[in-house]
This record gives C-alpha cells, structure tokens and sequence, in this order.
C-alpha cells in the first residue's frame, strides 16, 4: 500500500508538470515557425513596422500575468532585448480603436521597457541564421474583461517572425511605423500573424516531447517508487 500511495504522489507529480506555469488563456503561435517565414523588424526607429501588433480575444475575464512572444535573433543574447508591451481596445473592421484620421488610439493598458524573464530555443525554424526565441515578459497582473482585444510589442532591436494563418480572426498582425500612439498601420497583410502566448505556453515540439523539467521530474519521481519498493522488500525480508 505504501509503494502504491508512493508511486500515485510521484505520478501525481509528473501529470502536473505541464501545468506549473499559469494555465494559457490565449496563444497565436504556429506549430512552430518554419524556414521562409519573413521577419520584420521590431524597432522604434525603422521604417514599415517599427511596433507590431497582434489580436487576441479573451471569452472569460482573465489577470495576465505573463506574455510570451516568438523572437528571432542571431545569439540567445539578441534575443533578451527588452520591449514595450500594450493592450489596445478593438475598434471593429479587424483593427485596434482608431480616431477619425484612422491613428490608433493610445493602450489603455502600458508596460515599459521590460527585459524577458527568460529566453528558449525554439529550434525547429531557423533561416537566413536566424533562430527562433521564445521570450517571457511578466505583466503586472492585468484585468481584462472578456472581449476582443489586441496587444502590441516594441522594442529597439527585436525581430519578430510573421507566419501566414488562414484564420486571421483567431489572431493577426499588423505593424506600424513606429510605436507612439496616433500612428496609422502601415503594415496591414490580410493573412499574417506573430506568435505570442498570454500566461503560459501549451505548444509542444512535434511528436510531443517533453521539456527538460518534465524529465527531471518524472526520473526523480521514478526514483521515489524506487526507493520504496526497496524499503518494502527490506521489510519483508526482516519479517521473514
């Protein structure tokens, strides 16, 4: 019975590890990006898409407490560039709210420049020797009511993959020029989108292998089951 309750706590154990980080209330990201899809430049001083935007919407209300978007960068270092992140209402026709010269009105909800609390190789894309980062912002707990919403990320050097999507309504992106407020989209593609997860990430490598926490948990689970069966046999064998 001992071995028993060990081994369900240890498997108990495992089934959560998929479920440390904050259940996932909305993701855009593709089933990884693949080589060939174009990068756009993430800057507050370029020109065509210096800040890029992606829609997301929420069916309950929900607290984000976190934000992961798909980066590419040369290093792992280029990819810990820190960007602005910010909610926007939606304004109809597919695009934020807009004044009636057609610039996009200022978030309602603003975080500063942030560094990635943490960085990780995706490494089923890489094109041209760029590689896929999936970077992870913490937000300050913001409270969003259900709706349709759309968030912005902007930095000085961030890159940021765009894939093709034939379901522009779950997500898509549009960019402008730079990321103050009043700016009208100059990149508006009818069928692209960014990757970008709220509170957790759920996506996994195709075939579904696991992350390196999962292993290290279930191995060290496996040892617990181990270590009792040994204690039991000891037992039995004194008792004989």
């Amino acid at each position: 019975m001992k071995i028993l309750k060990t081994a369900s706590a240890a498997a108990l154990a495992f089934a959560t590890v998929g479920h440390a980080q904050a259940s996932t209330v909305f993701e855009s990201f593709p089933n990884f990006a693949i080589a060939g899809d174009p990068v756009i430049d993430s800057c507050s001083s370029c020109g065509g898409a210096g800040a890029l935007f992606g829609s997301f919407t929420l069916s309950s209300a929900e607290t984000l407490n976190k934000a992961f978007a798909l980066v590419s960068s040369f290093t792992p270092a280029g990819a810990q560039n820190s960007m602005t992140i910010s909610i926007f209402n939606d304004g109809g026709n597919d695009l934020p709210a807009t004044n009636g010269g057609g610039g996009i009105i200022n978030p309602f909800l603003f975080l500063t420049y942030t560094d990635p609390t943490s960085v990780t190789l995706d490494p089923f894309r890489t094109s041209g020797g760029l590689t896929n980062y999936v970077a992870e912002f913490a937000l300050p707990g913001w409270q969003l009511a259900a709706g349709k919403y759309w968030i912005r990320f902007a930095g000085s050097s961030n890159l940021m993959p765009l894939y093709s999507t034939t379901t522009p309504s779950h997500s898509r992106a549009i960019g402008t020029d730079f990321f103050l407020e009043g700016r009208i989209p100059g990149f508006n593609p009818p069928n692209y989108a960014i990757g970008f997860s709220l509170n957790g990430v759920d996506v996994t490598p195709p075939g579904g292998v696991p992350e390196p926490a999962s292993w290290a948990l279930m191995i060290l689970g496996f040892g617990f089951v181990g270590a009792a069966t040994r204690r039991q046999s000891k037992v039995s064998a004194s008792c004989a």
